[in-house]
C-alpha cells in the first residue's frame, strides 16, 4: 500500500510539473479528484487481477497506458450516484457493474467500486469514469456477480450525470437485485424517468 501512494504521488508530481501555472482552488480540487480516480481505477484493476498476477502500480500504468493514449477529445466524464435503499439488509458486498444505452451508442460495461465500504443500506456512492459519448443516456443496466457474503442488494435509484451535455438522467429502481428474491434478477435494465 506504501508503494501504491508513493507512486500516486509521484504521479501527481509529475502532473503539477507539466503547468507551472499558479493553481487555483478549483483546480487543485479537480486534481484532487482525478487523483482519487486514478487510485479507484488501480484498485478495480487490482480487484480483476488473477490472484498469482503482478498486480503492481507499475503494471496497473503500464497496462492503462494504451486506453490513456486512446482517450479523445470526444470521450465524456459520466459521475454515477448509486442510491441503496434504507431497509434492512439492503447493502451489498458484491462487485457492482453498470452500463450505459443513449442515442450514440452504449458504454463499456464498468465495474463499480473504491476503496470505501460501498453500497451500504441508506447511502449515495459517487463513481467517476470516462467513455466515448453514448449520447442522450436512455437507459442503463445495473446488477451484481452475486458474490460476497450478501450480495442481494436493495437498489433505490441510480443519477448520471454527463459532463458533456450537463445533464442528469435518473433511473429509479425500488426493487431487490437477488438471486434469492422471487424474480431472481442479480441485473436490471431502467429506463430514464
Amino acid at each position: 500500500m506504501k508503494v501504491v501512494l508513493v507512486s500516486l504521488m509521484l504521479l501527481l508530481v509529475a502532473f503539477i510539473a507539466i503547468d507551472c501555472s499558479p493553481i487555483s482552488e478549483e483546480e487543485n480540487k479537480d486534481e484532487d479528484n482525478e487523483l482519487e480516480e486514478i487510485s479507484r481505477d488501480y484498485l478495480n484493476w487490482k480487484s480483476e487481477q488473477p490472484e498469482d498476477s503482478d498486480t503492481s502500480f507499475e503494471k496497473f500504468i503500464e497496462s492503462s497506458s494504451t486506453k490513456i493514449e486512446q482517450m479523445s477529445l470526444n470521450d465524456n466524464k459520466y459521475t454515477v450516484y448509486v442510491r441503496t435503499g434504507d431497509r434492512k439488509y439492503a447493502g451489498t458486498n458484491a462487485k457492482v457493474r453498470i452500463q450505459l444505452f443513449g442515442s450514440k451508442g452504449e458504454s463499456s460495461e464498468r465495474t463499480l467500486n473504491t476503496w470505501r465500504d460501498d453500497f451500504k443500506k441508506g447511502k449515495t456512492d459517487t463513481f467517476h469514469f470516462y467513455n466515448r459519448d453514448v449520447g442522450v443516456i436512455s437507459k442503463i443496466r445495473i446488477g451484481h456477480d452475486n458474490t460476497g457474503v450478501s450480495p442481494g442488494w436493495f437498489l433505490d435509484k441510480v443519477t448520471v450525470h454527463d459532463s458533456g451535455n450537463n445533464k442528469n438522467y435518473v433511473f429509479h429502481c425500488y426493487q431487490w437485485l437477488s438471486s434469492k428474491d422471487s424474480k431472481k434478477q442479480v441485473f436490471k435494465e431502467l429506463s430514464a424517468s
